[in-house]
């Protein structure tokens, strides 16, 4: 009797479908190799955790698959090769030298470890390409990416392909809920069917899309604007060039652009699963500030030019070229997405009875780097003195906050403050009749699903800060920062909170 010789898939990349169509290729290696496939497990997209695991029958009929070719589950697997050397087939286009491929491999093989319980042993030089295992390789492992599905060499073959695709077919559940189905479409008659995707709908976890966010059609009175998909198809899927200026960094070492360099090559990595647009190569990143400046100044002959880390080109050298427009003209056209401002409409009217109030914008630095580990490594920080400084000096800062609001008759404050800063709140109540925040208006009119969702609840506070009579901003804030020209553009009066008449000087830089 011939002993059995595994091929195990593994996959942790994009959703289950494509993961179905991995499945397929190593079934096709399986049979071209004599080798029992091992029915190994799918997870919904973006989360190769325990608790999305599907398991194999779950999705497949393994009898009929098994009139095919002999199969396997990953327990059997494991028994079987408990005490054989594991091999591993690599597809033939990774870089082992790639930093984004070694720190996908590291979690790769904590996930196998986790989830099944076996080690995937490091890439060799004899494991590295596409090879066919040797026939004395008993347990293999098929590590399937992008490229084994998009491009299967060397198993191109229609026989084989036919013969897989024949006996890859769903559970008999599924298939007896599809047939009780049928008897109800269309009465029982023929029908075609169509897959509607929609790509500009989807959004991956954690991915904010720009209209959510902006007003688009405002933004377009200033200047002409695409989606995402508009530059991938009118480009062919990759940028002409990227505009970079890898010259923030105060200390200027060849340390520094190396890990510049690390970064970006790992974004590439990045924006090419989000976006599926290819960015140059590392080659390309600028190896001088006048080269970064020539390549920003030809940009201009170029169809696809991509922007990377757009702040950096606020810079001093830079500004020259960009003069045209100040951050405040801008401003005035990058209103809030329009669900967000008719949120806030609706708000407002119960609001301070509709009246004029001030808004403060409490980031609280010393909370940041002290309570959720923001710079927290800096020696230079001694988190209790600070705390307890900043505590001591609350009821102060409210009675400032509340003096200027009575300077410019408002007696109204809406408060805008990160999670890990509630103790403000019940300063700023003590000494303040009437404050509120977001948790005030969410009953008046803010859509529910934006009541749970963090950065709809954060656009909410800025707009609300935005339509203040006076607001009182965080220094060093980007979040204040927006705000505070946005409101310039429409000449609305702003302070810092460090300016205000009464702070004491110990505190500024923590405000």
């Amino acid at each position: 009797m011939t002993m059995p010789r595994y091929l195990f898939p593994i996959q942790t990349k994009n959703g289950p479908s494509f993961q179905y169509q991995g499945i397929k290729a190593a079934l096709k290696v399986a049979l071209l190799e004599n080798r029992t496939l091992v029915t190994s497990s799918f997870f919904k997209y973006g989360r190769f955790e325990i608790d999305s695991e599907r398991l194999f029958q779950e999705t497949f009929d393994v009898d009929h698959l098994r009139k095919l070719m002999p199969v396997a589950t990953v327990t059997e697997y494991k028994d079987a090769c408990k005490n054989e050397s594991i091999t591993v087939m690599w597809p033939q286009d990774i870089d082992f030298n790639n930093t984004y491929f070694k720190t996908e491999l590291e979690q790769l093989r904590a996930l196998v470890k986790n989830i099944f319980d076996i080690v995937i042993p490091d890439p060799d030089e004899t494991s590295q390409g596409q090879k066919t295992p040797d026939d004395q390789d008993k347990c293999v492992m098929f590590y399937i990416n992008d490229g084994i599905v998009q491009n299967p060499s060397p198993i191109q073959s229609r026989t084989i392909t036919d013969l897989s695709d024949f006996h890859l077919r769903r559970t008999g559940f599924i298939r007896d809920i599809g047939s009780n189905a049928m008897s109800y479409i269309c009465n029982g008659h023929r029908f075609a069917a169509l897959h509607w995707r929609n790509r500009t709908g989807e959004v991956p976890e954690g991915e904010r899309l720009f209209r959510d966010t902006f007003d688009v059609e405002q933004l377009s009175q200033l200047i002409d604007v695409a989606t995402i998909e508009e530059f991938r198809y009118a480009c062919h899927g990759s940028a002409d060039v990227v505009l970079m200026w890898p010259y923030t960094d105060k200390r200027k070492t060849k340390r520094s652009f190396i890990k510049y360099t690390k970064v970006y090559e790992y974004m590439r990595v990045l924006v090419k699963n989000v976006t599926r647009i290819s960015l140059p190569k590392v080659t390309s990143i600028p190896e001088s500030k006048e080269a970064s400046l020539q390549l920003y100044r030809s940009s201009k002959n170029f169809k696809c030019v991509v922007m990377y880390n757009t702040n950096d080109f606020l810079q001093e050298e830079l500004k020259s070229e960009h003069e045209a427009y100040t951050m405040i003209e801008i401003a005035s056209y990058l209103k809030k997405s329009r669900h967000i401002r008719y949120a806030v409409d609706r708000a407002m009217t119960k609001f301070c009875n509709g009246g004029s109030y001030a808004a403060i914008h409490w980031r609280n630095k010393t909370g940041e780097s002290c309570r959720v580990g923001l710079r927290a490594n800096r020696e230079d920080i001694t988190c209790e003195d600070h705390i307890q400084l900043l505590n001591d000096n609350s009821a102060t800062i409210a009675r400032a906050v509340h003096d200027a609001m009575k300077k410019d008759g408002l007696d109204c404050l809406y408060l805008a403050y990160p999670p890990y800063s509630e103790d403000i709140l019940e300063y700023m109540a003590a000494e303040i009749p009437k404050v509120y925040t977001v948790s005030d208006i969410l009953v008046h009119g803010i859509p529910e699903y934006m009541q749970e969702d963090e950065y709809y609840l954060s656009l909410i506070d800025q707009e609300m800060a935005s339509r203040a009579a006076l607001f009182m901003a965080s220094g060093s804030s980007n979040w204040s920062d927006f705000v505070v020209d946005e409101r310039k553009a429409n000449g609305k009066k702003n302070i810092f909170i460090g300016n205000l008449r009464g702070i004491p000087s110990s505190i500024i830089n923590m405000l």
